[in-house]
C-alpha cells in the first residue's frame, strides 16, 4: 500500500460544496446528533506517556465525539450518510479499495483559553498508518499543527513544528498517524469540528 512516512498532503474541497455544507449543517444544527463529553482532548493518558507531549507550554481542554466508525464497523446510525462522500477520494489516493478503517469520529470543540500556547501534541498510532483530519467549519486563527517528530517510543517534551494548516471548510489533511500534532484552538465566539479518519491495512501492522 502507498506509504509515506514524511508526506504531508493539504487537499481542499475534498468533498463535494454539497456534501460540505450537508456537514457543516448536519453536525452544528442536527439537534438529535449525539455527542459525548470528552474531559481531556487526549482521553486518559498521562504526562509520562510516549504519546503525549505534556510541558508548561500546553494545555488540554475538554472536548465532545461522536465516534462513527471502529475496525471497519459502522457505530453510528448517521454513519454511512457522513462517511460515504469520502470513500471515493480515499480510493483514488490509495489506488484500489482495499483498505481498513479503524477509526472514524467526529470532534467538536469550543473556545480555547487565551492562556498557554498549545493544546497537548499527540499522536493518532503507534503504527505505520494514516491520519486525515477534515475540517468541518472554517475557524479564523486556528490551525492544526503537525510537528517533525514520529512516535517512537521515548517520552518527548519538545514540540518543533513541521507545518501549520488553517481551518478550512472543506480543507483535509493527510499525514502518518504516529507523527505529533496539536489540535488547532478555538478562537473566541466559536465552535469548531474536525472529522478525524485513521486508515491503513491489517495486514500491513
Amino acid at each position: 500500500m502507498f506509504y509515506d512516512s514524511n508526506g504531508i498532503y493539504v487537499v481542499d474541497n475534498l468533498v463535494s460544496q454539497q456534501h460540505q455544507d450537508f456537514l457543516e449543517e448536519f453536525i452544528f444544527n442536527k439537534s438529535e446528533l449525539p455527542f459525548y463529553f470528552n474531559s481531556s482532548t487526549n482521553g486518559t493518558k498521562k504526562e509520562n506517556n510516549p504519546e503525549l507531549i505534556s510541558n508548561w507550554g500546553t494545555f488540554d481542554i475538554p472536548q465532545f465525539t461522536h465516534n462513527v466508525i471502529d475496525e471497519n464497523n459502522y457505530i453510528s446510525d448517521w454513519g454511512q450518510q457522513v462517511v460515504e462522500p469520502f470513500l471515493d477520494f480515499f480510493n483514488e489516493f490509495y489506488e484500489c479499495d482495499d483498505y481498513d478503517i479503524f477509526r472514524c469520529k467526529i470532534n467538536l470543540s469550543t473556545q480555547s483559553p487565551k492562556t498557554r500556547k498549545i493544546i497537548e501534541p499527540h499522536v493518532d498510532s503507534q503504527q505505520k498508518l494514516w491520519s486525515i483530519v477534515y475540517f468541518v467549519n472554517t475557524v479564523p486563527d486556528s490551525y492544526l499543527l503537525l510537528g517533525k517528530q514520529i512516535f517512537n517510543g521515548e517520552i518527548q517534551k519538545k514540540f518543533k513544528v513541521s507545518r501549520k494548516v488553517e481551518s478550512k471548510k472543506g480543507r483535509a489533511v493527510f499525514f502518518d498517524s504516529r507523527r505529533f500534532h496539536s489540535a488547532g484552538k478555538c478562537s473566541k465566539n466559536y465552535s469548531r469540528s474536525v472529522i478525524n479518519f485513521v486508515i491503513g491495512k491489517y495486514e500491513d501492522l
